[in-house]
């Protein structure tokens, strides 16, 4: 079997013994000694493993992390003043073997050492104690009236009964290897479908007309990713916050299937999914009835676990079916800007407020107005966005010490430069009001502009504002659409595609 990492000289390899049923598992253990595969160590790690204390307690290994929960934090009840919070990782060491393991420590210490870590990376934990996982819950509570803690309901189905704590007090670390790792062999880890369940795979299309006889259940689901939600933060009753993003999925027996995803790192994933493009596989969604529309809706828990691109017979027919579309006809089709209706400021908030049954194209029109913010003077990371043309993430504004490449390991242009443009937020003004933060990017800001960005960038202080005040409360002829997204009918994007000085 392989390991995550070959190992070096202060590695070895043991081979640990669990249920008949379970396949064998493969440790990493680092620091000891390179003559350790003798039978008389190995009769020690047994020993270790089987809870003998001849052995030191606490180990390391490598893997790529396949999970990352949100930090939770608590509050002893039997210690009151004691304090801390804890973290969950599902870190996978080969392509059979994943585990938990559980960070624990002060939140701010915590949160400082894992919030640059996502899926995908893959990581050295050190000095991590290793214990089993308990047994299943069964009854909701114990003697004393107190709701039993069920470990397992918070963690997806594992090959093996071992997990592991991380203690940062005990000098327990989790650090980066690799960001975004991308070499074959870890791709070979991080891409193997950690199908749980069934282990059946639904498409979408069989998935959509099955629903309602699914529900209260969990699915493993494939799709292609057509469209994405804004990223919210909501406030608990708890006092907590939560983040939560819903994505549409399509293949070609299905149009379109909502699942909303919570947790911070899977709406940071779904940020990076690439509209007709990315491929994803999620474990363990769960398909419950919504409270308000009284439909099966899908939901993502505690147990699943996304996989892009994922190394299945599935996704390749999905490719297929790709490279063979006509994107054109998802596409809004807009009306030649020469026929737009005339319109004002006025109708087209209220267009941006009104409701919508449907998605695609609301409103499209042309109207003219005074520009009257054009803040060509301000702070540059305001008026110049670095973004890939490809999957749309943002890259940071390349202060001195950031490279403004694509970072986005869901990216064909993974680490490919990354070229500025504009996108400068303006306001129409006319006699029934203002249209404001209307953005103005690509070619359209060029020309509005009269330069390049790189022109621009070349640009004094003083010239910038000179331009400013020449292009300012000027009369100009806009065209602007609105559309509603198939994910949230709520949501609606203003478009400007169209302005002309007069």
């Amino acid at each position: 079997m392989s390991a995550f990492l070959a190992p070096d000289q202060n590695d070895f390899l043991i081979e640990s013994k669990f249920k008949a049923s379970d396949p064998p598992e493969i440790y990493q253990f680092r620091g000891l000694p390179a003559d350790a595969k003798d039978q008389r160590h190995l009769l020690m790690v047994s020993n270790f493993i089987n809870g003998s204390s001849n052995f030191p307690s606490l180990i390391s290994f490598d893997g790529a992390i396949l999970r990352k929960d949100d930090i939770k934090e608590w509050t002893s009840k039997k210690n009151p003043g004691m304090s801390g919070a804890l973290q969950r990782f599902i870190i996978r060491t080969s392509v059979e073997n994943w585990t938990a393991v559980t960070c624990w420590g002060p939140v701010g210490q915590l949160n400082e050492m894992t919030e640059d870590l996502h899926v995908g990376d893959s990581v050295s934990i050190r000095n991590v104690r290793p214990k089993s996982l308990p047994e299943p819950v069964n009854s909701e509570e114990n003697a004393d009236g107190v709701r039993k803690f069920d470990v397992r309901s918070y963690l997806p189905p594992l090959p093996s009964d071992t997990i592991y704590d991380l203690d940062m007090n005990n000098n327990g670390q989790i650090n980066t290897l690799f960001r975004q790792d991308s070499r074959p062999e870890i791709l070979a880890i991080t891409r193997a479908p950690p199908l749980i369940g069934s282990g059946n795979v639904f498409p979408l299309g069989l998935l959509e007309t099955m629903l309602a006889s699914l529900v209260g259940k969990g699915v493993n689901l494939i799709g292609i990713v057509k469209e994405k939600g804004r990223a919210t933060v909501l406030d608990t009753k708890y006092g907590s916050r939560v983040h939560k993003m819903t994505v549409r999925l399509f293949d070609q027996d299905c149009s379109g299937l909502n699942i909303t995803l919570w947790g911070e790192e899977h709406t940071f994933m779904a940020g990076r999914f690439i509209s007709f493009q990315t491929t994803v596989l999620l474990s363990e969604v769960r398909i419950s009835k919504d409270s308000r529309t009284g439909l099966p809706s899908l939901a993502s828990t505690g147990k699943t676990l996304i996989t892009a691109y994922p190394h299945l017979p599935a996704a390749v027919t999905l490719t297929s079916f790709l490279t063979a579309l006509d994107l054109s006809k998802y596409r809004p089709v807009v009306p030649a800007i020469a026929t737009l209706n005339r319109v004002s400021c006025r109708a087209v908030r209220e267009a941006m407020q009104s409701q919508s049954a449907c998605s695609g194209l609301l409103f499209a029109g042309r109207a003219a107005c005074y520009l009257t913010a054009f803040n060509l003077d301000g702070p540059l990371e305001r008026l110049i966005t670095f973004r890939c043309e490809t999957c749309h993430v943002k890259v940071p504004f390349p202060f001195p010490q950031t490279r403004n490449c694509c970072s986005n390991s869901f990216c064909p242009q993974l680490y490919q430069a990354v070229q500025p443009s504009f996108d400068i937020l303006c306001n129409f003004t006319d006699g029934s009001g203002t249209l404001s933060n209307v953005r103005l990017t690509g070619a359209l800001a060029e020309s509005a502009v009269g330069m390049t960005v790189e022109e621009f960038l070349n640009l004094s202080m003083a010239a910038r504002e000179s331009l400013k005040w020449d292009k300012l409360f000027e009369v100009v002829d806009i065209a602007v659409t609105v559309t509603v997204s198939e994910v949230d009918l709520f949501k609606k994007t203003l478009e400007l595609i169209d302005l002309i000085f007069l």
